[in-house]
């Protein structure tokens, strides 16, 4: 019964999540053009000019979304592994977890770039900003590896 229950969880979630992809590209790629008119907030702090548009909005809320139902995907699978993996299941329930949170934190990498360094410049030069924001990432990233390491030597 729970291999059935999450698998129809899991379609959900994955419908989910390939539906606000496409809505995320959309608003990036095609209509992007019109909607980056849009501006919404157009200031100047520390005598540089900040501004942000309705396609960066969209997107931060389209990608935070998506992160949102990925990690969701987690408890489909805990059922799956419950009924099939018995004894292994809290296992491979952390893994998931851990992989999914590496799913999570590239898709946040490759999207929220723009915003974020365009946010950090106000205070650091484009370069340093760059450089943080990759590092803030890479070690996100290591520590998420670390993770399902521990997990699969418990």
């Amino acid at each position: 019964m729970s291999i059935k229950k999450g698998s129809k969880l899991l379609v959900r979630q994955i419908s989910a999540i390939i539906i606000v992809f496409i809505i995320l590209w959309l608003v990036g790629r095609v209509f992007s053009a019109e909607l980056n008119r849009i501006v919404i907030v157009d200031t100047t702090v520390m005598g540089k000019p900040i501004s942000l548009n309705v396609t960066q909005l969209a997107s931060l809320i389209l990608v935070l979304i998506m992160a949102v139902l990925i990690k969701g995907m987690g408890e489909p699978l805990s059922l799956i592994y419950q009924e099939a993996l018995k004894s292994k299941a809290p296992i491979a329930s952390g893994v998931t977890d851990n992989i999914l949170n590496l799913v999570v934190i590239a898709i946040l990498y490759m999207f929220l770039r723009s915003l974020v360094t365009s946010l950090m410049v106000v205070m650091l030069e484009e370069r340093i900003a760059n450089i943080i924001y990759d590092l803030i990432f890479i070690i996100a990233g290591l520590a998420t590896v670390y993770g399902i390491i521990k997990k699969l030597t418990e």
